[in-house]
């Protein structure tokens, strides 16, 4: 994903709710509605974060991608190959 993809996917919430509030006039719950939405924004972010840091979308392989791809040809877009 990448850190500027993780940037814009926390960002689209944030300014989707600052343009509703400060150009639609639109209300915001509080009590605990703005507490579950708290919680619900800090797991998206840790969930952010992780997804970008995770391993499988970087873009070496793996030595056990490597072990496991041993032998086989290279993709070709477009092209398939029975076996």
């Amino acid at each position: 994903m990448g850190p500027p993809r993780a940037g814009f996917t926390l960002a689209d919430p944030i300014v989707s709710i600052l343009w509703g509030v400060l150009v639609f006039h639109e209300q915001i719950r509080s009590g605990w509605y703005l507490a579950l939405a708290v919680v619900a924004g800090l797991v998206m972010v840790a969930g952010v974060f992780a997804l970008a840091r995770s391993p499988l979308l970087e873009g070496e392989p793996s030595e056990t991608d490597e072990a496991a791809n041993a032998g086989q040809p290279a993709a070709v877009p477009g092209f398939r190959v029975d076996s």
